[in-house]
C-alpha cells in the first residue's frame, strides 16, 4: 500500500475503510484462486493417495528440475557452480546434498538480485518482502503462478482442518487495518470478498477484549486464523472469566509464531475445538502443516526439508538441528539448500492420517515476548514492521520498561537517518504515541544459550 493510500484509508469512515478492504479482496481472490490455483489444490488431493515410493520419485525429479534450471537461469548458481568444474549427470534427493553447499540467509540478503532468474519477464514476477525471525529484510520474488501455488497448499491445509478458505473467518494478523491510536471499538474491519473479518492484533487488552469477545459471538466464525499469541490472549481471558463462546468454531489455525503446548491447551479449552498448526515463509521454500491425526508434516510437493546438526549432518530422530530448505515452486528465486535459522526436531515415524509425508517432531524458533504498551495493550509478531526497510543486518526490540523500548539494529553501510525515522515510526504506529523509543546500533545480537535469536525481549515483569 503506497503512502498516499494509506493516509486516506487511515482517515476513511469504517464504512468505507470496509469498503476499500473488500475491494482489496477482490483483486486478490481473481489473482491467488484462479486456474492455477485450483490445477494445483487437485493435484495435491489426487496425491494423497501416493505411495512413499512415488514421494520419493517425485521429490528426485523435482530436485533434478531445479538444480538445471538454477545452474543455467540464475546468476549466483551458475557462476558459483559451473566454475567447479564436472556437474553430476543429474540430481536427486542424495547427490543433492553431496554436492551443493548449504546457503545462509545473509548470503540471499546481501546477493538477492543474484538469485532471480534470468527466464522470467519482470512483468510476470512479483516482489514479497519479509524480515523473519532475525528482523533482516529479505526481497523475495516469485512468479504469479508461484503465489497461487502456494495458496493451494494453505487451502490444502484448511481441508485437512475440516474448513474451507471462503467460510465465514475471523483472521488476527500484522496487518495495521485499525489506527493503532484509536480509543474504543471497531478494532476490526471486513473483507467481504473473503468473508472474513481481519481483527486487529495491536489492541489485544484487558480493556479491550470483552469488545473482541461481542465481535466474535456476532460473527460465529467457522474458523479463526491467527498468530498464536493473539488468540492465546483471548483464550485466556475466557477461561479467567469462565466465558465461552455460544457457537464454537470448527477449527483454530495458527502460524507464524511458536505454538506452545499452554497456548494449545488453553486455546482449546476455551474455544471448544481443535488447534491446527502451520509454518512456513515468505521464501516460499517450505511448507509445513499440522493434520488431523496432530502429527507435522512437511509437504513433499512443496520442497524437501534437512534437519541438520551443526556439523551439517542429518539428525537422528529425537535430535534438533537446524532447518535446511530447498523450495520447488518458486523457480523465480530458487533457494537450494536453505538454512532458514529456524530449527526443528528430527522424526522418522509414519502418521495415523496416513499421508506419506514426512513427519517433523516440532518446529521451534519464533517465539516472541510480548510488548505490553501503558494502556495495557499486548502487542506480538512486529516482524511486519521491518518489511520493505533496507539497511539492517539484525535488528531486536527491547522493552526496557512500560513506556521504553530500544530497537537494537545491526547496521549495513545504506542505514541512514530516513531508514532509522522509518523504523521508529513503524514501531510507534504499533505501540501507540506513548512509548519512548530509540534505536540503538550494535556490532552484534546475542543469541539464547540454545542458539536462538528472540526478535522481541521484555525486561518488565510478567502481566495479569
Amino acid at each position: 500500500m503506497s503512502s498516499l493510500s494509506a493516509f486516506l484509508y487511515r482517515h476513511s469512515p469504517y464504512v468505507l475503510q470496509n469498503l476499500a478492504i473488500s475491494l482489496y479482496g477482490m483483486r486478490l481472490r481473481r489473482l491467488r484462486y484462479g486456474r492455477r490455483y485450483r490445477e494445483t489444490l487437485a493435484r495435491l488431493l489426487a496425491a494423497d493417495a501416493w505411495t512413499a515410493e512415488q514421494t520419493t520419485t517425485y521429490q528426485n525429479e523435482q530436485v533434478a528440475r531445479l538444480v538445471r534450471k538454477a545452474i543455467t537461469d540464475v546468476p549466483y548458481y551458475r557462476d558459483r557452480y559451473r566454475s567447479r568444474g564436472v556437474i553430476p549427470a543429474t540430481f536427486d534427493t542424495k547427490t543433492l546434498s553431496e554436492w551443493c553447499e548449504i546457503l545462509d540467509k545473509k548470503t540471499v540478503k546481501e546477493q538477492s538480485d543474484s538469485f532471480r532468474s534470468e527466464a522470467f519477464p519482470a512483468r510476470d514476477l512479483s516482489t514479497v518482502f519479509t524480515s523473519g525471525t532475525t528482523g533482516a529484510p529479505l526481497r523475495v520474488t516469485a512468479t504469479r503462478d508461484s503465489l497461487a501455488e502456494n495458496f493451494a497448499f494453505f487451502s490444502y491445509f484448511l481441508r485437512a482442518c475440516g474448513v474451507d478458505p471462503f467460510e465465514n473467518s475471523v483472521t488476527f494478523a500484522g496487518r495495521l487495518i485499525v489506527p493503532q491510536d484509536q480509543q474504543g471499538p471497531p478494532y476490526w474491519r471486513h473483507n467481504m470478498a473473503m468473508r472474513t473479518w481481519l481483527f486487529s492484533s495491536y489492541h489485544i487488552s484487558a480493556t479491550n477484549i470483552p469488545a473482541y469477545l461481542h465481535q466474535l459471538e456476532a460473527v460465529a466464525p467457522l474458523y479463526v486464523d491467527s498468530y498464536p499469541s493473539s488468540v492465546y490472549a483471548i483464550a485466556k481471558y475466557m477461561i479467567d472469566h469462565n466465558l465461552t463462546l455460544p457457537a464454537a468454531p470448527k477449527a483454530i489455525v495458527t502460524s507464524s509464531e511458536t505454538l506452545t503446548p499452554e497456548h494449545r491447551a488453553a486455546i482449546e479449552q476455551a474455544f471448544r475445538c481443535k488447534v491446527f498448526d502451520q509454518y512456513g515463509c515468505a521464501e516460499m521454500a517450505t511448507f509445513v502443516y499440522q493434520c488431523e491425526a496432530g502429527s507435522y508434516h512437511s509437504h513433499p510437493m512443496y520442497g524437501l526439508v534437512e534437519i541438520l546438526d551443526d556439523e551439517g549432518r542429518a539428525c537422528a530422530p529425537g535430535e534438533t538441528g537446524d532447518l535446511v530448505l530447498t523450495g520447488f515452486i518458486n523457480d523465480a528465486m530458487p533457494l537450494i539448500r536453505y538454512r532458514i535459522g529456524d530449527r526443528a526436531v528430527a522424526s522418522n515415524s509414519a502418521c495415523a492420517c496416513g499421508r506419506k509425508h514426512p513427519v517433523i517432531g516440532a518446529i521451534l524458533g519464533r517465539e516472541d515476548d510480548y510488548i505490553v504498551t501503558p494502556e495495557g495493550n499486548m502487542v506480538g509478531r512486529l516482524d511486519p514492521m521491518f518489511k520493505g526497510l533496507t539497511g539492517i543486518l539484525e535488528a531486536q526490540v527491547v522493552q526496557e520498561a512500560i513506556d521504553q523500548i530500544t530497537i537494537l539494529v545491526v547496521p549495513a553501510a545504506e542505514f541512514d537517518d530516513a531508514a532509522r525515522a522509518s523504523l521508529i515510526e513503524g514501531l510507534r504506529e504499533r505501540v501507540g504515541r506513548s512509548m519512548k523509543i530509540s534505536v540503538k546500533d550494535v556490532p552484534a545480537i546475542a543469541r539464547t544459550r540454545g542458539g536462538k535469536f528472540r526478535s522481541v525481549i521484555s525486561r518488565i515483569p510478567p502481566q495479569r
